[in-house]
């Protein structure tokens, strides 16, 4: 089926029994070489990613997953996880105990995101969008704009600012919600991969979208 910008999607809250779609919609998502270096689609990288949204929904404090589903055939189209203010820790598993990580790239990668997100907001509060991911056959259909739409608006009814790691690929629709470049990290050759970090500031708008 050709999806297209009318196809119905419907955001709602993810549970444990979306955890193996996402996986799917993650690795249809982070395609480009770079991503594929940092996150190889193996076993063992499915493992890690299953492991670690599952952790996160368990111990995470308040974790807003949320899933995207094409309301015609029931595919998921994308998910995100937003962290609501007050949050500085997350449960990510280590990748040194899965093989076929590059440690080393992963360390710059996952340290480089949380010196800038600790240098940049401190202890100011903000809405974190810390995982966006929309497959390939939904992308520029509106999904993930259906998931920014959520963590945003809460952000603009409490008047606080926005943060988020943004990707190449991601970035022109972070801007166009506002985000603003404040850092970014170049990874080493043979990579040259570009990680932007990205504040929107506060800002009051209208009520949040209830989602059950």
């Amino acid at each position: 089926m050709t999806v297209t910008k009318s196809t119905p999607l419907q955001v709602r809250l993810a549970t444990a029994k979306d955890i193996d779609g996402m996986v799917d919609v993650f690795f249809r998502s982070f395609t480009v070489p770079f991503f594929r270096t940092l996150f190889p689609p193996t076993p063992a990288t499915r493992e890690w990613l299953t492991g670690t949204f599952r952790e996160m929904m368990q111990h995470d404090r308040d974790p807003r997953f949320l899933v995207v589903e094409d309301v015609e055939n029931g595919r998921m189209a994308a998910f995100a996880k937003w962290v609501p203010p007050g949050t500085r820790h997350t449960h990510w598993l280590s990748f040194k105990d899965f093989p076929g990580f590059d440690v080393p790239l992963c360390d710059l990668f996952f340290d480089g995101m949380h010196q800038n997100r600790e240098e940049l907001m401190g202890d100011r509060p903000h809405w974190f969008l810390e995982l966006l991911a929309t497959a390939e056959d939904y992308q520029g259909k509106g999904a993930g704009s259906k998931l920014l739409r959520y963590g945003l608006d809460r952000a603009d009814e409490a008047g606080v600012e926005a943060y988020v790691d943004a990707s190449l690929e991601g970035l022109p629709i972070y801007q166009r919600y506002g985000w603003i470049v404040r850092n970014s990290l170049t990874m080493p050759a043979p990579h040259d991969y570009t990680l932007n970090f990205c504040v929107r500031p506060r800002r009051a708008g209208p009520g949040a979208e209830q989602i059950s």
